[in-house]
């Protein structure tokens, strides 16, 4: 098993309940998400409330991609515990915003879970983490 975690902070000019409301609208994922989302389905629960499942799915090299999201703790607008399960692949993120001079301070503390060490490179995933969260800015 391999794991590794790290976190992510940018600073979005909005107010904090447009930032929420923008970020987990699931149409709006496909302007920010890399690659594209293609559909989502509720599977169990309510949106962005603790037990949620959704089905996200996303078109990758020609295939369909299902990952689950699982909401695990909700505080919006203050924070929100997500899990992702992509087959044996678990991606946690902790997101908390914070009202600042300018608008928002989001920080998202992540951690990813791999069934092995297939070289699985740190600074890549986060550049990744980054990139979508400057898209979604």
């Amino acid at each position: 098993m391999k794991s590794f975690q790290y976190r992510i902070s940018i600073e979005i000019e909005l107010p904090r309940q447009t930032v929420v409301e923008n970020l987990f609208d699931y149409d709006q994922f496909v302007n920010y998400q890399e690659p594209p989302l293609q559909s989502y389905a509720l599977k169990q629960g309510q949106y962005l409330q603790p037990g949620a499942i959704v089905d996200l799915v996303y078109l990758y090299k020609k295939q369909e991609i299902h990952m689950a999201e699982i909401t695990v703790d909700c505080d919006l607008p203050n924070s929100i515990h997500q899990l992702f399960i992509l087959g044996e692949v678990k991606n946690k993120c902790i997101s908390h915003f914070v009202d600042t001079k300018k608008g928002t301070l989001w920080t998202m503390d992540v951690t990813f879970q791999f069934p092995k060490d297939d070289g699985q490179d740190k600074l890549e995933y986060m550049k990744k983490t980054e990139e979508d969260m400057v898209t979604f800015k």
